[in-house]
């Protein structure tokens, strides 16, 4: 509850205001931590999904590092991420998919299963 009270107080300060979407994440993110119960990964997810910015990675993102992990077999996710960059957020919500088992954009095997095909119970009538 403090942290919410802390958030409208900041908005009531004039610190969440249209002067944010202008700044670059750093700046954007101290800017935001200052705030009772906002951290890093608050702030990385307030730039990715309120402000779309399309180079952030989400590092303390347990869901994201530990995809990129596994895809690669690197251990360094922050290292393998670098190479994404202007395009890391975008990165990201891509890993947020695969975890979640969502098909990506042009993958075959996301076709749909066929039908399943109904029994015809005795002595139904064919038809056709």
């Amino acid at each position: 509850m403090r942290a919410l009270q802390a958030i409208v107080a900041a908005e009531a300060a004039g610190l969440l205001g249209p002067g944010l979407a202008g700044l670059p994440h750093p700046e954007r993110a101290a800017i935001l931590c200052g705030i009772r119960g906002v951290g890093p990964w608050t702030a990385d997810m307030v730039g990715i999904f309120h402000f779309h910015d399309p180079d952030i990675w989400p590092a303390g993102d347990v869901a994201a590092v530990g995809c990129l992990r596994r895809l690669t077999g690197q251990a360094d996710a922050g290292a393998v991420a670098s190479a994404f960059a202007p395009y890391r957020s975008i990165l990201a919500r891509y890993l947020w998919r695969i975890k979640d088992g969502a098909p990506l954009p042009g993958d075959e095997s996301a076709r749909q299963a066929p039908a399943p095909r109904t029994r015809r119970l005795r002595g139904a009538a064919k038809s056709g």
